[in-house]
């Protein structure tokens, strides 16, 4: 699978963005917009050192707060969107850019689908791979289970508890290092806003097993065995996704 721009511009030039890409013969425009997911997130608190392990061989630092770095597990259920409909579920660390500036880096990303999996490879540099997994999401938990072939990776629930009433936005910045096509090896910044509604929150409120996959051994790594800081449920999520800027 080939990347082609639909612009004379290439993702690996500083500042520039392509406004289209061809994705396995389907154009895809820039920005990504989904209309319409569902979303439940943990944050842990982690060792810094396994944080800095996690990051070797790319140019990117762990954001530290007291000493230890933040891990995110999420679980997304995209129901209508320009990448179709499909189950996500990422580990990822916060980081600092080459740059300095704040966003997350995406360790692992398996999906239910192959298209938005040639599409994250290929444009935004995230690790993407097809596995077969589910997402059940109810109004205070999201219940999850996914597995690689026949090897187990991991399931579990997060849980939001309190009602947060009303919607929430928030722009946010994703750092990756391109994997194939025009933008290989290229440090990549991805813009995104996102829209949030139906929120829960808990302190604590994540049950999770996990297997010996590659995935799972870096998600107990960064503490995901254990208590969350927080967790965070909503049911209603819109976004919209950038091109890529190589910096």
């Amino acid at each position: 699978m080939e990347l082609v721009p639909n612009t004379s511009g290439s993702i690996t030039m500083v500042g520039k963005t392509v406004d289209s890409f061809e994705i396995d013969g389907r154009t895809l425009p820039m920005p990504v917009h989904i209309r319409h997911a569902k979303m439940a997130g943990a944050i842990f608190f982690c060792s810094a050192a396994a944080a800095v392990r996690a990051l070797d061989g790319t140019p990117f630092k762990p954001l530290k707060i007291g000493g230890r770095a933040l891990a995110l597990l999420a679980c997304i259920q995209y129901i209508d969107g320009d990448l179709d409909s499909y189950d996500e579920f990422g580990v990822e660390l916060v980081v600092r850019g080459p740059d300095g500036k704040i966003g997350a880096f995406t360790l692992d990303l398996p999906v239910t689908a192959s298209f938005t999996r040639s599409a994250g490879r290929a444009v935004w540099g995230l690790p993407k791979f097809v596995v077969d997994g589910a997402i059940v999401a109810e109004k205070r938990q999201t219940r999850f289970e996914l597995t690689d072939g026949d090897e187990f990776i991991m399931s579990g629930s997060i849980a939001g508890r309190i009602p947060v009433p009303g919607r929430f936005s928030a722009s946010m910045s994703g750092w990756s290092v391109g994997l194939e096509g025009a933008n290989s090896g290229a440090v990549l910044q991805t813009p995104s806003r996102l829209r949030l509604s139906g929120v829960h929150f808990s302190l604590g409120g994540n049950r999770i097993a996990l297997g010996q996959h590659p995935m799972a051994v870096a998600a107990r790594s960064l503490g995901m065995s254990g208590r969350p800081f927080c967790t965070i449920t909503a049911q209603h999520m819109e976004a919209e996704i950038g091109g890529p800027v190589a910096q």
